[in-house]
């Protein structure tokens, strides 16, 4: 297999007509947010597929339009990544009746360019739903069919295409009446709400009953001296914490004065992807780009259609390209704790990569638990320290977790067994009932927990306490 990296329309056409001019095989295109495989013989394209192809049912009479159309695309979103590989077709390629050379393409797809832009100002996408406003000879082949479907059912060139229903449509007998985008390309959100304020100027509360009300679905970052923590939201439901730690509840009583909040809201697909990046065990971690080709790893999201999230850190800066069923749904940069949608893929002196599989995330009752851990084992401490040297034993031998500096941890930055917090939990409801008693233990615990009753109402989080105490 042989892999690389385009930047230029000129870069594309020297690899075909030159490197890969005597060769058979498959060119996957990921240039920006564009997929499309060609296959290749002799320097003739003999065949090809784009994801968008699954939209016409195999419904198809001009071929070779619709390769124009595609390979016109990614010429002018050249920038990013391919892979040659020789291999036959699958059966979700469209093979050509006869070869087109890419000279061929390349001269045509500068008018296409053009007749295109001109056409797209008017209907927006390609993808846009057509109807007839009034009678004309054809107009069946309009009405309620997108253009990217006219053109595949057309006899006429791509250019006579477009150049028809220019006309028609300024003649006023077609209109659109129906936007319609396909799940491919760049179609995520990211949109800053609140940018690095301090956290004693925002009512912290008041902002998290909002979200909860306004259905939000995004990030809270939380950064104070020597801590981050961010608060996850999707529709309003509070769904996780990172890291794993119970003292997030003190950020929301008021108890950090120097701390400074960031709220971006995000697409629901993009935030549960995004979470990824606190998953401790990744598929790939820290791999030297000196030692694989980033394409490669590209392509092999694509070809095994599989979701998750790969991280390239750079110097000063952090690259995220998403992918969900093995397309990317788009590229976010950080940098200096802010972030930014990429147009494409803008990679400089790349040093490393993670990759990650999508994976579960949401640990909101986990958090919850911790935190009701740390409140009976507070109350065991004053009432029995031979109980309280108990339970320090057994976290003693926990691979989850650990007592540190007053309180019950996880062991890792963003791990812990639920199963063994489970198992601890119940285990001091037991322990702390039989060092003081049903009646007294339920007075000490509502006393202690009263602070928190307003943040767990306010976070939706009140069923999780409520199941742990029966």
């Amino acid at each position: 297999m042989l892999s690389g990296t385009i930047s230029t329309k000129q870069d594309l056409v020297d690899l075909i007509n030159g490197y890969l001019a005597n060769k058979a095989g498959i060119l996957d295109l990921y240039l920006k947010d564009r997929f499309l495989s060609l296959y290749l013989e002799n320097g003739l394209v003999v065949g090809f597929y784009a994801p968008s192809l699954e939209l016409l049912g195999g419904n198809i009479v001009n071929k070779k339009s619709l390769l124009l159309y595609h390979f016109s695309d990614v010429m002018q979103n050249t920038g990013g990544f391919f892979t040659f590989r020789k291999d036959n077709p699958s059966e979700a390629f469209i093979l050509m009746d006869s070869g087109v050379s890419v000279e061929e393409l390349v001269l045509q797809s500068q008018l296409v360019e053009v007749e295109l832009k001109t056409l797209l100002e008017g209907i927006i996408t390609p993808y846009a739903v057509l109807r007839v406003i009034k009678p004309f000879p054809g107009m069946e082949n309009y009405d309620g069919k997108s253009f990217y479907t006219v053109l595949a059912l057309s006899e006429d060139s791509l250019i006579e295409s477009i150049r028809k229903l220019k006309d028609l449509i300024a003649k006023g007998f077609v209109d659109v009446y129906q936007f319609y985008y396909p799940e491919e390309g760049h179609s995520v959100n990211l949109d800053v709400v609140i940018q690095d304020v301090e956290l004693s100027k925002v009512k912290l509360l008041t902002l998290l009953e909002n979200f909860h009300y306004s259905r939000f679905t995004g990030v809270i970052k939380i950064r104070d001296e020597k801590d981050l923590v961010e608060i996850y939201y999707i529709k309003g439901k509070l769904v996780a914490v990172y890291p794993v730690d119970h003292e997030v509840f003190y950020y929301m009583l008021g108890n950090s004065e120097r701390a400074r909040i960031t709220a971006l809201s995000m697409d629901e697909r993009l935030i549960s992807l995004y979470m990824l990046r606190h998953l401790e065990r990744k598929a790939v971690s820290s791999l030297e780009l000196d030692f694989i080709e980033l394409g490669k790893v590209i392509m092999g999201m694509n070809k095994r259609q599989k979701s998750g999230i790969v991280t390239v850190y750079s110097s000063g800066s952090v690259v995220y390209m998403f992918f969900d069923k093995g397309r990317m749904m788009g590229v976010v940069e950080e940098k200096e704790g802010s972030l930014r949608l990429l147009e494409g893929l803008e990679l400089k002196d790349a040093a490393w990569m993670d990759l990650i599989f999508e994976s579960p995330m949401e640990n909101i009752s986990l958090v919850v638990h911790l935190l009701l851990i740390n409140i009976l084992y507070g109350i065991i401490l004053r009432h029995s320290v031979q109980n309280a040297n108990i339970v320090m034993n057994l976290l003693a031998s926990s691979d989850s977790l650990k007592y540190e500096d007053g309180q019950i941890k996880c062991r890792k930055y963003n791990y812990v067994d639920k199963e063994e917090v489970t198992n601890l939990l119940n285990f001091l409801l037991d322990m702390a009932d039989k060092v003081l008693g049903k009646k007294k233990l339920e007075e000490e615990l509502e006393t202690l927990i009263q602070p928190y009753r307003e943040v767990f109402k306010i976070l939706n989080v009140e069923d999780i306490f409520q199941l742990t105490k029966e």
